[in-house]
């Protein structure tokens, strides 16, 4: 299996693609005897040019498949070897332009033979739209980075809350109805203050009980 962009074990791929062709053979195969593919069928993953990006999946597939053919592997014994500079990157960078060109030659060639003069002109846009692979970071470096946008966060809202008057139809309703009556006549009590008379309240007392004497 030729991965672009190694990661994870790809064991979970190989054993659908041998499902799949398990399918198939037994969908077509109907008067041939029975064979379990997946005693015949080996999975690897040799390692094959890598991409430096998100976006440029699609085409390094084509290349593989163009790689594949042009230059045809010898020797299949896992694990495979020489294929980690099987063609350089810059044949996969101007792959995108190469497709460009190829469509508007066709489009030209297909208006000519209708008789058609009007010839569509797509602009090709060589820009990068995106930057390279982030390196990744350490779990403690993450956490605390993603305890400092909580914080910036909380800040922020709290001071949009209190600014915008719009920002109180984003509160709970109970939340707005606890303030509208704390507004109105200044009786509710807070939170906190509400739990400790509470607690206060359901204190228990201390009875004294004259316990019997026993004389022994």
């Amino acid at each position: 299996m030729f991965d672009s962009l190694a990661g994870p074990s790809r064991n979970p791929n190989v054993k659908m693609l041998r499902e799949y062709l398990q399918c198939e053979w037994n969908a077509k195969k109907t008067n041939c005897e029975p064979r379990v593919l997946s005693k015949i069928i080996r999975g690897a993953s040799p390692r094959v040019p890598q991409q430096s990006n998100y976006s440029d999946c699609g085409v390094y597939l084509l290349q593989y498949v163009e790689s594949f053919f042009e230059d045809p592997i010898g020797d299949f014994q896992i694990p495979m070897k020489g294929l980690q500079n099987w063609f350089p990157e810059e044949l996969v960078l101007n792959k995108r332009r190469y497709i460009h060109e190829l469509i508007m030659s066709l489009h030209r060639r297909y208006q000519e033979e209708r008789g058609e003069t009007r010839i569509m002109d797509i602009k090709y846009d060589s820009t990068p739209r995106e930057p390279p692979m982030r390196i990744q970071t350490r779990p403690e470096e993450s956490m605390n980075s993603s305890n400092r946008d909580d914080e910036s966060s909380n800040s922020s809202m709290s001071a949009d809350t209190n600014n915008d008057p719009l920002a109180a139809l984003q509160r709970p309703p109970l939340e707005n109805f606890l303030l509208d009556r704390s507004e109105d006549d200044g009786s509710l009590k807070t939170c906190s203050e509400g739990v400790e008379s509470e607690n206060n309240m359901m204190e228990p007392t201390e009875m004294s009980v004259d316990q019997p004497e026993h004389n022994i």
